[in-house]
């Protein structure tokens, strides 16, 4: 038998594994009823890493592991396995905008504050949640706007959002864009490739909410000398600790360099609306105008994506001014952020904020593959707009309960 079955082997013959992240205590209790501890001592040596996180239990038959805060609290994250694809078990995949996920917290913890009108439909989303009948996913952009908040709001706030999305994540936008771009330069070039799909966007794999940006953890922390098996697992368990101990911090994480490139940007959009508006010339070709833009912000990005599927510089410029928009349009989140901006910038009355370059990321990310989103009204309006030209309705409602009518055609 190699390393791998063995360990397999191992694994099958264990019940639970429970880890005191404070002391190092560390329990195994065995199929057969026998329990064994001892001290973990890269445990007990990392207890100020694990932050809030008390203790870690995990149910090695269902792949989820439970962590235990310093003040009481529980949460369930399920683990997954590479050698298995994520199991989604049928669930439909439920993507809420940062003010839901408060309505939700507010639900739980000062109902007072929760409009009557969202009162049942939360309380159902919850329940659904809790039950294993949805999956709530938390992004990056989920995960930046919780860890800029402190204090008492921070931590209402982020233990429901681990309680309930237990350990799924979505594939940052970015990395989505890239791998949109490579379909469309490998067809491009006369290969053959299709486009990403739900189950490619949402799952458990570790650091895929941070993409490309997200380092590996040092290698010596990932035990190189351990079979990949118990490799696998080790990081896995890990990564949901540190986001999770990351999240229960007191302290707000600024994003300067951040917040500033987003108020750039914003300024920028809102500088082309008005001259949309005020150039009757520039009007008149408003489409190739906004598609320039676009691409322009896209620009890094796509040279990468054609340098690796082979297309010369002549040929994507001759793409760029040809067939750029129907290729673009045929990307399911790219084309849709593309549909948003245009319909945006025919509105040079709207108002322009940097937190726009996060919804119009994530939620047009989101609604491209989940099956439905809950966004506010006004990005809600422009990518129903922009979903129009598919065919079909669009998977975004701007309330919980319309969420809900959704799903009671859609939970079993």
């Amino acid at each position: 038998m190699d390393d791998e079955g063995h360990v397999e082997q191992i694994l099958t013959s264990v019940r639970r594994l429970t880890l005191d992240y404070h002391t190092g205590v560390q329990v195994v209790e065995f199929a057969d009823g026998r329990v064994a501890a001892g001290i973990n001592n890269s445990a007990a040596n990392s207890a100020e890493a694990a932050g809030d996180i008390q203790a870690s239990s995990y149910d090695v038959s269902a792949r989820e592991i439970t962590f235990f805060s310093t003040d009481g609290a529980q949460f369930v994250a399920e683990i997954g396995r590479n050698s298995d694809p994520d199991d989604r078990r049928a669930r439909p995949i439920i993507y809420l905008d940062q003010n839901h996920w408060i309505t939700l917290a507010r639900r739980i913890h000062n109902p007072s504050k929760v409009q009557s009108s969202d009162m049942a439909p939360s309380e159902r989303i919850i329940e659904l949640a809790r039950a294993q009948k949805i999956i709530l996913p938390l992004s990056a952009g989920h995960l930046v706007e919780t860890t800029r908040a402190h204090g008492g709001w921070r931590r209402n706030l982020a233990p429901v959002m681990m309680e309930l999305s237990r350990g799924w994540q979505m594939l940052h936008p970015v990395d989505v864009r890239h791998a949109e771009l490579d379909v469309t330069f490998t067809r491009l070039s006369g290969g053959l490739a299709d486009m990403p799909v739900g189950n490619d966007i949402f799952g458990l794999t570790p650091r895929m909410v941070f993409g490309r940006a997200a380092t590996p953890p040092p290698e010596s922390e990932l035990s190189a000398d351990l079979p990949s098996a118990m490799r696998d697992l080790a990081g896995r368990t890990s990564w949901v600790a540190s986001i999770y101990s990351i999240l229960l911090e007191n302290d707000a994480i600024p994003t300067p360099e951040g917040d500033r490139a987003a108020e750039a940007w914003a300024r920028r959009y809102a500088d082309l609306a008005v001259e949309l508006r005020d150039n009757r010339q520039a009007r008149t070709n408003a489409r190739k105008i906004t598609l320039v833009k676009y691409l322009l912000d896209l620009r890094p990005e796509m040279a990468e994506a054609a340098l690796r599927a082979g297309i010369s510089a002549e040929r994507f410029e001759e793409w760029a001014f040809g067939d750029a928009e129907f290729d673009i349009a045929a990307c399911p989140s790219v084309g849709l952020a593309r549909e948003a901006v245009h319909h945006r910038l025919m509105n040079a009355d709207d108002h322009w904020e940097a937190n726009d370059l996060t919804d119009l990321n994530f939620l047009a990310c989101a609604t491209a593959y989940a099956d439905v989103v809950v966004a506010e009204r006004k990005a809600t309006g422009y990518l129903t707009r922009a979903w129009r030209a598919r065919g079909t309705d669009p998977p975004i409602v701007r309330s919980l309960p319309a969420l809900v009518d959704r799903l009671e055609t859609l939970v079993s």
